[in-house]
């Protein structure tokens, strides 16, 4: 198996099997957490004007999302996987943008399956990966880190390379000790920046075996995630 990491919102991907999106702080574990809570649908859209304009078309979608790490005015939510947790969001559909890993899986829709993922679901990613090339004599799989400088992705991508090759290092806790000291996560940690939780990198850096892996695919011009139970 050919295992090529890639990091930043647009790389140049070459053909592959399985193109594999990693935001760690904070999309994909807020997608995870959303879906987890009985979410029926997530869209995702590039560009905050995209997003009240399908908001239109789907009026009862809650709107979620950051720029800057921040809560986009208007929208119902931020980038919260902790906000997400709390909320009762059960039945509804959510409109989601971010900086880094919604524009990288909008990217990346052009070739192969599709997944997403933060660290919390990363085993069940493996898994999904696994399936989809056995049998395979020369599979390749792109996995792009989607902070275009930040290491907790990359620190993501590696662990998901070293399993799907065969090899143990790094190990859970070497990734997570990097996603809680990585620059996306030092802001969280500031009491003075009251619009940050600690509690969302609480999330962010879970080991769970049994999160599912989630796919995005494009479906009459909108481009959902949706979990893989099976």
């Amino acid at each position: 198996m050919q295992v090529r990491i890639f990091q930043g919102h647009t790389p140049a991907l070459p053909a592959a099997d399985v193109n594999v999106v990693i935001d760690v702080i904070r999309a994909f574990t807020t997608a995870w957490v959303a879906l987890e809570r009985g979410v029926l649908e997530i869209l995702l859209v590039a560009e905050i004007d995209q997003a009240f304009a399908l908001r239109k078309r789907f009026p009862d979608y809650l709107l979620v999302g950051e720029r800057g790490a921040l809560k986009i005015e208007g929208f119902d939510f931020g980038n919260s996987p902790y906000d997400l947790s709390q909320a009762p969001i059960a039945g509804r559909g959510l409109i989601f943008t971010t900086t880094n890993g919604v524009r990288a899986t909008i990217h990346a829709l052009h070739d192969g399956e599709l997944l997403v993922t933060g660290f919390a679901s990363a085993a069940r990613t493996v898994e999904r990966i696994r399936q989809i090339v056995a049998g395979r004599q020369a599979a390749a799989v792109n996995i792009i880190a989607s902070h275009p400088s930040g290491d907790e992705d990359l620190a993501c991508a590696t662990w998901i390379r070293a399993r799907l090759l065969g090899f143990d290092s790094p190990g859970d806790a070497e990734v997570v000790a990097r996603i809680c000291a990585s620059d996306a996560a030092q802001k969280f940690y500031d009491p003075s920046r009251v619009h940050f939780r600690a509690e969302d990198i609480d999330f962010c850096a879970r080991v769970m075996a049994d999160a599912p892996a989630m796919r995005a695919s494009e479906q009459a011009g909108l481009v959902q995630i949706s979990a893989i139970r099976a």
